[in-house]
This record gives C-alpha cells, sequence and structure tokens, in this order.
C-alpha cells in the first residue's frame, strides 16, 4: 500500500503491529492521521490481533 509520504509497505506482522502500537507512524494515503488511538493491550492479545488480522 501507499503512505502519505509516497513510499510503500507490504502489511506484514510488523507493519501491522507497529500500526496498532503507534496509528501515527505510517499513514496510508488518503487517510487522516490522529484519528486512531492506541488502547492498552497485554503482549497476549497484541499478538493474537496481529495472528487474526494477518489471516484476513
Amino acid at each position: 500500500m501507499t503512505l502519505d509520504d509516497g513510499s510503500t509497505v507490504t502489511a506484514t506482522a510488523g507493519y501491522i503491529r507497529e500500526s496498532i502500537v503507534a496509528p501515527d507512524a505510517k499513514i496510508v494515503a488518503g487517510f487522516t492521521p490522529g484519528l486512531m488511538q492506541f488502547v492498552s493491550l497485554t503482549e497476549d492479545e497484541l499478538q493474537a490481533l496481529v495472528a487474526y488480522i494477518s489471516t484476513q
């Protein structure tokens, strides 16, 4: 996918994790920064969420 700075990224597990923990680290083109906030998750919850999103 293309980011707002023109670079591209593949939605790997690492990218998904970063996007959950630091939502404004890399903004996908067309999306507004600052809308998403990180909700505290345990490490197990975070791993489960990344695994689930990775299968979709």
